[in-house]
């Protein structure tokens, strides 16, 4: 009945002049937040002057719907009694959730409760605002649950990008200069754009060495929701079983990495070698500084990429590929390995830290509380294994309380990888006190007592991992081959509304499915590496492995320029992201497409989505 109302109220918009909805509106009608961002190292205008080649394109990367399984929920909870309020909801960040509250009822923060048991998927927006204000109206509770449509049209995206780069290298294809310009589409409102501007300023070059190099970063105000981070789609394969389970947040420079390799991709075709040679000959090494100032330390890059040459028989799978092209007139294939460089952590300094709250009864079982949210990618079940390590007991005597805000409060949000470092640091330090004060206990008292021993294996369950590899890698597959946000353009998309998103349902918007996992899928775990600064010497998984599926946009984009050489278009040729069907097929240049599209260079280009 609610929804019915609500499809019969009508609502009149004053029309806006100019309007702006793609980074194209905002460039001719100059609108942004904030000033221009640059970071610059080394002297990049000498070395364009007295460069052997250079280069130069411009790459449009879509957004992505999050698409989270369970849509936006919340349920408020007001007390008659005094001011307190106690929320309910999916979102990945409580104390935000009770920060936004507060303000929109002009309370202190300590009256809102914020409580998170799980949820299935990340990054919801916070409505909860607007349920708590007529649930505090008419002292009852409320609860909203909103369905898919209205969930995708509202809510925000990952950001477009546009990214026009100029390159500088030698006749044997090493990097000399890099000279970029980003532009991201942030929507209406800040947001994270500026932050994830920056990480994919310090993510550009990807895993290369470079010494000169010049980036620039505009963020985009426009009339559209506004845009935020997203990561990855966690799909858990379990032997012949396939569980689409979630996707969530944070992933903010996969925009940087995909235009870098297409850049070696770029070279390769001008220099008529092997890309795959590109990518080695530029590779950091270990001790080398990057852009930004870090020194490399247990850099092992390079030996995961000859470990996975050889595991994988890349050559001859290059061999294999090579001679099923010459065979095949119009079925093309190709073959990618690429590197990926991933930073750990907010820029946000007060952002990395933690809370953990723990209990331990008489009885000798464990109930903990920390700060991370347990969106499905196993944070509570590697909590577990922390606590059952440091106080040597067993998983069956360990519950894992709800994260709420009046047990843990200032939380991080969960994302960025960092949430097993984090809150499982938190834990450990917690469960360090207590054991040390059990220990003196028992030495004082010359008492016999003692949880029963337990081997509790690799405490950051490899299984969980490589479940999050194999989910990422997939919905990395849909960022860039199938998951196109279309909204109404005047120049591509006349039948929809300006500015209004046509893909906002299971029905046009697409994303991974059981048919789209590799028939042929190998995920291994480097052995003997350690990292000393995390937790039992972790490394973030959650997020990384979707910049890996850049490896099948590049592969699909030498199949294309196989086609296209064949039809006697030689040089390197630009393709956008996603590389949907629609846009392979007019990229494969031949009589067919020029029809259509008379300019044997362009391709169908749903630009309003940028």
């Amino acid at each position: 009945k609610l929804n019915l109302a609500a499809s019969l109220v009508e609502i009149d918009y004053d029309l806006l002049s100019p309007r702006i909805f793609s980074i194209e509106d905002a460039i001719i009608h100059p609108s942004y937040f904030g000033d221009e961002i640059s970071l610059q190292q080394g002297d990049l205008d000498d070395v364009f002057q007295n460069t052997e080649q250079i280069l130069e394109d411009t790459l449009y990367i879509g957004g992505q719907e999050h698409f989270y399984m369970e849509t936006n929920s919340f349920m408020v909870i007001p007390s008659n009694d005094d001011k307190e309020i106690n929320i309910y909801t999916g979102r990945q960040n409580p104390t935000d959730t009770q920060e936004i509250i507060a303000f929109v009822l002009g309370r202190n923060v300590y009256h809102i409760t914020c409580h998170v048991k799980r949820i299935g998927g990340a990054f919801s927006i916070p409505l909860c605002a607007d349920v708590v204000v007529p649930a505090v109206k008419i002292a009852r509770p409320i609860r909203l649950n909103l369905d898919r449509s209205v969930d995708m049209s509202i809510s925000g995206h990952r950001h477009p990008f546009k990214i026009k780069h100029k390159v500088a290298f030698t006749n044997e294809g090493r990097f000399l200069g890099f000279d970029i310009q980003m532009w991201n589409n942030a929507g209406c409102t800040l947001d994270l754009s500026k932050s994830i501007m920056e990480c994919a300023m310090l993510h550009m070059g990807n895993s290369y060495k470079f010494s000169n190099i010049r980036i620039h970063g505009h963020v985009c105000k426009t009339h559209l929701p506004s845009n935020t981070g997203l990561l990855q789609n966690l799909f858990q394969i379990n032997k012949t079983f396939f569980f689409p389970n979630f996707r969530l947040p944070w992933l903010w420079w996969t925009e940087a990495v995909l235009a870098c390799e297409t850049i070696v991709e770029n070279i390769a075709v001008y220099l008529k070698c092997d890309p795959f040679t590109i990518r080695c000959l530029n590779l950091f090494k270990e001790g080398d500084t990057t852009h930004y100032g870090q020194i490399l330390e247990n850099w092992n890059v390079p030996r995961i990429l000859d470990e996975l040459k050889e595991s994988s028989d890349f050559i001859q799978r290059q061999q294999n590929v090579e001679e099923f092209n010459q065979k095949n007139k119009y079925r093309k294939r190709g073959v990618s390995m690429i590197p990926v460089k991933f930073g750990i952590g907010f820029e946000i300094q007060h952002y990395n830290q933690a809370g953990a709250f723990v209990h331990v009864y008489k009885d000798g079982s464990v109930v903990i509380s920390h700060g991370g949210v347990e969106i499905g990618q196993g944070l509570h079940t590697k909590m577990i294994a922390i606590v059952a390590e440091v106080l040597d007991c067993s998983v069956d005597q360990i519950r894992i309380s709800e994260t709420a805000t009046d047990k843990i409060h200032n939380t991080t949000p969960t994302g960025a990888s960092t949430s097993s470092d984090l809150n499982g640091m938190a834990v450990r330090h917690a469960c360090e006190q207590i054991r040390q004060r059990l220990d003196t206990l028992i030495i004082d008292n010359n008492a016999n007592i003692s949880w029963e021993n337990l081997d509790v294996g690799t405490l950051l369950n490899p299984q969980i991992d490589i479940g999050q590899i194999e989910g990422d890698f997939i919905q990395g597959v849909g960022l860039f081959t199938m998951e196109e946000l279309i909204r109404g353009d005047k120049k591509f998309n006349k039948w929809i509304p300006s500015g209004q998103l046509y893909t906002c349902g299971v029905d046009t918007y697409k994303i991974p499915s059981f048919s789209d996992v590799p028939i042929d899928f190998r995920v291994s775990l480097l052995s003997n590496s350690l990292n000393p600064r995390a937790i039992y010497s972790s490394k973030g998984i959650g997020e990384p492995s979707i910049l890996l599926a850049a490896s099948a946009f590049v592969a699909l984009k030498q199949a294309c320029q196989v086609y296209r050489e064949q039809q006697s278009l030689s040089g390197y040729f630009t393709l956008h992201s996603p590389a949907t069907v629609e846009r392979l097929r007019m990229a494969c240049v031949d009589e067919f497409t020029r029809r259509v599209c008379p300019d044997e260079y362009e391709t169908v280009l749903s630009r309003g989505s940028y």
